[in-house]
């Protein structure tokens, strides 16, 4: 059985994945986030999401100036949508 990942699992593969593509605004907000215990942690997370310029619009892209492929744009935004969603539904979680 798997281990169950906690909202610091999943900031540090999103950081991962910011680092590797040169994100660096949001790769700014994450890590301010990760020094953070739980409840503020959770309560920036849930206000990243929603309305103009939020994560959840985050697209990594050659043309959006990350370093990145082409031809790997798709693989990498499914990766980073998913850690996305894991990442609210941890957030969205009482505890």
């Amino acid at each position: 059985m798997a281990a169950l990942r906690d909202i610091n699992d999943v900031l540090d593969d999103l950081l991962a994945l910011l680092s590797q593509c040169d994100e660096t605004f949001w790769r700014s907000k994450l890590s301010s986030t990760k020094k953070k215990d739980v409840n503020a942690q959770k309560r920036d997370v849930m206000a990243w999401f929603g309305g103009m310029g939020s994560f959840g619009d985050l697209i990594l892209s050659k043309y959006n100036g990350h370093s990145v492929n082409e031809s790997d744009e798709s693989e990498l935004n499914d990766a980073l949508d998913n850690l996305r969603n894991e990442l609210y539904e941890l957030a969205a979680r009482k505890s």
